[in-house]
């Protein structure tokens, strides 16, 4: 269902809408054999599915969420029970994060090797399907998340989106719903 979101975010870059296009769901899996077979003309398809569908013969990558900045973004959500549950899970998750991070900075061969590896990827694909993906380092984590921020302006725009299909009519809910206050993240010292 996030590929909807995905596409309208590409195709309003080129003055297009989902009104403009016949849709055809699948699974993120089933993309690069969609392509293969000629069922669609094009697939909203993320790392490594994306290094499979780029080997199609004649296919190109037409839009990456890199050339809209801020507009896709990848988080980590717990929900409050497992807070409730693990009260210090923010400041390990942190911790997690900013470890990971010095890792990639210290031993960028090995990490890479590592996450290849673990995507069925060369270490060039991976290489290559990290390209334009920004990993936020934990500094400028407080400012993305900040009442007004990039991620509660990123949740806004998902809660307002008309192309969600949902069997169960669902309220569209806040944005600040799903925003921990920044003062509770915690950090990785």
């Amino acid at each position: 269902m996030f590929g909807r979101f995905v596409l309208q975010v590409a195709l309003e870059k080129s003055g297009l809408s989902l009104e403009d296009v016949r849709l055809v769901e699948a699974s993120v899996l089933e993309g690069p054999d969609l392509l293969k077979a000629r069922e669609v003309d094009a697939v909203v398809t993320y790392a490594p599915q994306s290094v499979s569908a780029a080997r199609v013969p004649g296919a190109r990558t037409i839009f990456t969420s890199s050339e809209t900045p801020g507009k896709i973004l990848d988080v980590v959500a717990v929900r409050p029970g497992v807070l409730d549950e693990i009260p210090d899970l923010r400041a390990r998750l942190a911790r997690a994060w900013g470890q990971s991070l010095q890792v990639m900075r210290d031993y960028p061969g090995e990490a890479i090797r590592i996450m290849a590896r673990r995507e069925g990827l060369s270490d060039d694909e991976f290489r290559q399907a990290l390209k334009g993906v920004h990993l936020v380092p934990e500094a400028e984590q407080l400012e993305m998340l900040r009442i007004g921020g990039p991620v509660e302006q990123g949740l806004e725009r998902l809660a307002g989106f008309k192309g969600w299909i949902s069997p169960v009519a669902r309220p569209q809910p806040d944005a600040s719903t799903f925003l921990a206050p920044v003062t509770e993240l915690g950090t990785a010292n």
